[in-house]
């Protein structure tokens, strides 16, 4: 037989046991709260640490380094439309040669009139050097006056603020302190005009300042976007180094995030593959035949000469004038039909000369 109070007093043991959690939960609750908010209050320091936590992979804390430095404005201004093609050229003085003129000539003279308000070209140079800032500043002034007026050209400066650390930096790639150095300062420069250039038109395309291009360039470059089908972060109009490649503005940041974030790591054609890989790029778009080509023998990095062309370049078509000599063209092989040797030697494009009976000796 149950004993009568033993019910009850089961039950009475349950509810003290569950008002006793529950209590001691709510009090080590509020004591916790109360524990944490003092040590906030009390540290700043703690509360700087969780901000930089939650920034960590924040774009613009990133480049924060570089978004609160303002650009130099040397010459000209920014266009006040979105254009379809903003140009980025970085530039140094070299001791031996400079080329930036004939690569804006070049530019300029193979851009249609009509072509010339859809693109921007932003020249960059580094205060590193004010004296060469300058000597640029002149340069373009006295040469491209009139396009300076008109909005196409632009010369902006990066400020000496922009720089990180560039002197007694790791040796990676078993590259000497100097070129490590200059590299390093390589990938600021591209860092900061990318960044400068972010959504100020719908596509980017990074230059070098000793390149020529061709005539109907931007239309090429036009047709091979809309052409690609696959997606893509990097369509590249040269085969060599940095040359001609071209990124959407809206994802410029991310590869400017990169060149700074690496900068002293990686060269920048190595970072650019890395980008690839991290935009889940599927291969390279690389159009063939290429559209810039390298011309400078002497490199930005002093006392080096590179003599590097693109195996791929096309000067556009050919044209060939005037008439073969008066020559008489004879084979040993058969003639089929009509198509006689002499074909193969006039100036027709439709006419050829076809044989039969050919042997492999």
């Amino acid at each position: 037989m149950v004993p009568h109070c033993f019910r009850p007093c089961k039950r009475n043991w349950i509810e003290k046991f569950f008002l006793a959690v529950v209590t001691f939960s709510f009090f080590w609750y509020i004591g916790l709260n109360d524990v944490w908010s003092q040590l906030v209050k009390s540290d700043q320091g703690q509360r700087g640490v969780l901000q930089r936590l939650q920034n960590k992979f924040s774009l613009s804390d990133l480049l924060s380094d570089q978004t609160n430095v303002p650009a130099i404005r040397l010459i000209g201004h920014p266009r006040q439309h979105n254009v379809f093609l903003t140009i980025g050229i970085p530039t140094v003085c070299r001791e031996h040669h400079r080329y930036l003129h004939t690569t804006l000539t070049s530019i300029i003279n193979n851009t249609a009139l009509t072509d010339q308000e859809r693109i921007h070209i932003v020249v960059a140079v580094s205060y590193l050097n004010e004296t060469c800032a300058l000597e640029v500043k002149d340069t373009i002034k006295e040469l491209f006056n009139t396009h300076v007026d008109s909005g196409l050209v632009e010369l902006i400066g990066i400020p000496v603020e922009a720089y990180p650390q560039i002197r007694n930096l790791r040796r990676t790639f078993n590259d000497e302190e100097y070129r490590v150095q200059w590299r390093s300062k390589q990938n600021i420069d591209y860092s900061f005009l990318m960044n400068i250039n972010a959504y100020r038109g719908k596509y980017y395309i990074q230059l070098e300042d000793d390149v020529t291009t061709v005539q109907g360039y931007l239309q090429e470059i036009e047709k091979y976007i809309e052409e690609t089908i696959e997606y893509w972060a990097i369509l590249e109009f040269s085969s060599l180094g940095f040359i001609g490649k071209l990124f959407r503005s809206s994802e410029l940041q991310k590869m400017a995030s990169l060149l700074r974030n690496f900068y002293s790591e990686q060269p920048c054609d190595f970072l650019m593959v890395h980008f690839m890989h991290l935009m889940v790029q599927k291969g390279r778009f690389v159009k063939i035949p290429t559209l810039f080509q390298h011309h400078g023998l002497h490199s930005s990095l002093p006392n080096l000469l590179r003599n590097v062309s693109d195996k791929f370049y096309s000067m556009g078509e050919k044209t060939l004038n005037g008439d073969n000599p008066t020559a008489n063209i004879n084979s040993s092989l058969r003639t089929y039909g009509a198509y006689h040797p002499m074909n193969a030697y006039d100036n027709n494009e439709k006419s050829f000369f076809l044989g039969t009976d050919a042997k492999r000796w």
